[in-house]
């Protein structure tokens, strides 16, 4: 494909992609254990990181094909398992289903592609789960039947990054897999979809951490949707963009629920510059919007989440979520209230931003503080 007709295909799959997705992890948070569900309007909540290799989470984070992603089991450090707990029951799904996600055989790791789960769910032995093992290849199990990758992955999977999907249709009772954009003959299913399992956890079999995959992993991303094959080259080439809340652990923050951060014009795709946070509040407020790319600390070297009690009293049982080399100020009459975040075309994918919203009731005076909200570019 040449390059005029490969950027025609990525501008057209901006449109194309489905609005809504159920999963999508980036693992691009640096610190702790909260992973963002990215998926703008699912149902699923943020999922929880769980490593016991030497570092814990902090080390599971590597980088990725865009940004950071999540380590496998590195076996030239020894025991050591990395997996994520999304909590989300995948016996749900009874009709149509994709996911997609960027996997590569750590450097390190003997080439051989050793036994592991690249996702599964707790349950019965039928349950929802992907694996594989020294054929190289991706084994995805409890759809009922199985549908299997037609080629041995080792070699892509030893040079580096390689995206695989899976497209899983009800209606015309087949799936494919794609590799690099690239798709498999079908393979026929023997009924529609009934999945089992619950608490479907990403790098492990089940939320135990049991045969961990082998694999490291970036860009999850589940949809209940069957995607074209422009849609899977769309995401074997840049990544989905999108946007979610996050808490950093915070569970008593001042004022919670009083104000709160969304978005709207559409997803936070490279070159939407129609993309707007919104601030909303329970009762009309005066409000700051601290603003920056970072989540871990605060002017680069505090800590986050931070306790604001020490820095004003005003902030007494506030905790900021967010640096703030940007502070936009306002006024909410309940809301949502706009504040522009254009997204020009020169924006490098995978940037990402994180917002938090201070909110004073100009009424009462008592302040509130926002979740975190991550804003990540993409296609």
């Amino acid at each position: 494909m040449n390059t005029c007709s490969h950027l025609a295909v990525l501008l057209l799959s901006v449109s194309l992609l489905p609005a809504q997705d159920l999963l999508h992890y980036k693992f691009d948070e640096h610190c702790g254990d909260e992973v963002i569900n990215f998926a703008a309007g699912s149902p699923v909540g943020n999922a929880t990181m769980h490593s016991t290799l030497p570092g814990g989470t902090t080390a599971a984070r590597i980088p990725g094909q865009f940004g950071d992603a999540m380590s496998a089991t590195i076996f030239p450090l020894g025991p050591g398992t990395t997996y994520l707990n999304t909590t989300w029951p995948p016996n749900t799904v009874t009709g149509n289903l994709s996911f997609a996600m960027w996997i590569r055989n750590p450097p390190g790791n003997p080439a051989a592609i050793a036994f592991g789960y690249l996702f599964g769910a707790s349950g019965t032995s039928a349950n929802f789960r992907l694996f594989t093992g020294s054929s190289g290849k991706m084994f995805l199990a409890g759809l009922p039947n199985s549908v299997t990758s037609a080629v041995d992955l080792t070699p892509l999977l030893n040079a580096g990054w390689v995206h695989i999907a899976c497209t899983v249709d009800s209606a015309a009772l087949q799936a494919i897999w794609y590799i690099n954009g690239v798709a498999d003959p079908a393979v026929t299913l023997t009924a529609p979809v009934a999945i089992l399992g619950t608490d479907f956890t990403i790098g492990a079999r089940a939320n135990t951490g049991s045969n961990p995959s082998p694999l490291d992993t970036d860009e999850f991303l589940l949809s209940q949707n069957v995607w074209t094959p422009a849609e899977v080259l769309a995401l074997a080439s840049a990544p989905r963009a999108g946007d979610g809340d996050y808490a950093s652990g915070i569970t008593a923050q001042c004022g919670a629920g009083n104000i709160s951060l969304g978005s709207s014009g559409g997803p936070p795709a490279v070159g939407n510059l129609g993309y707007t946070l919104e601030v909303s509040a329970t009762a009309p407020s005066l409000f700051l919007l601290l603003a920056g790319f970072d989540k871990c600390t605060f002017g680069g070297a505090i800590p986050l989440p931070l306790d604001g009690t020490p820095i004003l009293p005003l902030l007494s049982g506030c905790w900021i979520l967010a640096d703030a080399p940007v502070i936009l100020n306002g006024v909410v009459a309940v809301g949502p209230t706009p504040m522009p975040l254009p997204i020009p075309a020169t924006t490098p994918v995978a940037t990402n931003v994180y917002t938090q919203a201070l909110g004073i009731d100009l009424n009462t005076f008592a302040t509130s503080m926002s979740s975190g909200f991550a804003t990540s570019t993409g296609q």
